[in-house]
């Protein structure tokens, strides 16, 4: 009896997981994504509920194979993951809520238009920054050589690309600014 639960458990989980891994491939990637729109904060309430689960389930779906050798192995590194994991999600979930409430919602009501996908790009990439920083200093991983590294490695590739993000700038300035209306005459 206590075999056939632990299967229907594991088959609950498959199915859980599998779920929501669909749900996130279709509110993303298929066609016009759900996740930006008119939808986009009944998305961001079920992102809320369906990210830590599907986490949490495929961590503890692993972690029944307790009796093989190679899952006790890795069984700590297991927790680490899961741990990385959910600081991820914690954070990408806050960005996701700062897009959808302020860059969406907010700046279209009072500009009327939406943020540029830049601008919230730019949000995503320093909040998740930011949790994965929290989750090294949380783990006594030396965050300091983390920043370095990845602050030299800032440096090498603003070198390289210094004309490409001169350009790049230039342009995220006219497009915050619109110095120009349609019929203005521009001279070259």
């Amino acid at each position: 009896m206590t075999l056939e639960i632990i299967k229907q458990n594991q088959l609950f989980e498959i199915l859980a997981v599998i779920s929501g891994l669909y749900y996130f491939y279709h509110t993303r990637f298929r066609g016009n994504p759900a996740a930006v729109g008119k939808y986009a904060f009944i998305i961001l309430v079920l992102d809320i509920l369906i990210l830590p689960s599907v986490i949490i389930l495929c961590t503890l779906l692993i972690m029944q194979f307790d009796n093989y050798a190679v899952v006790k192995n890795i069984r700590p590194n297991l927790e680490t993951a899961r741990s990385a994991l959910l600081y991820l999600a914690t954070f990408w979930l806050l960005a996701r809520s700062l897009d959808v409430i302020v860059l969406q919602k907010m700046d279209f009501q009072r500009t009327g238009f939406a943020a540029p996908l830049l601008i919230r790009g730019l949000a995503y990439g320093i909040i998740l920054f930011s949790g994965l920083t929290l989750f090294l200093w949380r783990i006594d991983y030396p965050v300091t050589g983390f920043l370095v590294s990845t602050g030299v490695i800032a440096g090498v590739m603003g070198l390289a690309l210094q004309s490409t993000l001169s350009d790049l700038f230039s342009g995220i300035a006219l497009s915050l600014e619109k110095p120009f209306k349609v019929g203005d005459w521009i001279e070259l």
